[in-house]
């Protein structure tokens, strides 16, 4: 399995705007797209290419040889916190899903910062209807910390949705035992 961040490099973005389209197009068709993309502010394959090659956006693509598993990217982010998303082709759901997605949280804790790793903590926001991406970002390791009712707006539903929202700490997750600091007492 591989990780490929989705970066401009020497003019160049790692992955084709076709591929981004065609990976937009294998979401619709596999009835995902509108569980993802639920605010329906993607729309099209233009629409993915520009949320994806924003610089507010941090996007890495999963792939199997040379299959592509999913994508996730972090965004919002503040201080040593970022938004976590999600995102697998149906055909590997479960098999290579939570491998991949142990690989993308370990990949966005190792982000060096000035003075130590870039991100200590991962959010997330899974619409309550949602309950696949709910058992599986359990699964990674988030704690469910609560819920917001109706703060989700989804376009493809008549109603709002409620907010789950979790957390993943790099403490917890990457190390045995957090840092701390040196005891000066003696």
């Amino acid at each position: 399995m591989t990780l490929v961040p989705y970066v401009l490099h020497e003019g160049q973005w790692t992955l084709p705007d076709h591929f981004l389209r065609g990976l937009l197009d294998q979401l619709k068709l596999e009835n995902t797209f509108e569980t993802v993309f639920y605010e329906g502010t993607i729309t099209t394959g233009d629409e993915f290419v520009q949320l994806m090659q924003n610089p507010a956006n941090i996007p890495v693509f999963v792939f199997q040889d040379k299959e592509w598993v999913g994508f996730a990217w972090l965004n919002g982010a503040a201080g040593d916190m970022a938004y976590g998303h999600f995102c697998f082709r149906r055909a590997y759901w479960d098999i290579h899903t939570l491998p991949a997605g142990k690989k993308i949280v370990e990949y966005w804790f190792s982000f060096p910062g000035s003075d130590g790793p870039l991100f200590e903590f991962i959010l997330g926001l899974v619409p309550n209807f949602n309950e696949s991406a709910n058992r599986y970002v359990k699964r990674l390791g988030f704690s469910h910390v609560g819920s917001i009712p109706g703060l989700l707006q989804c376009e493809y539903r008549a109603d709002r949705a409620s907010a789950e929202i979790y957390y993943i700490s790099r403490f917890d997750y990457v190390e045995e035992k957090p840092e701390t600091c040196p005891d000066s007492s003696g």
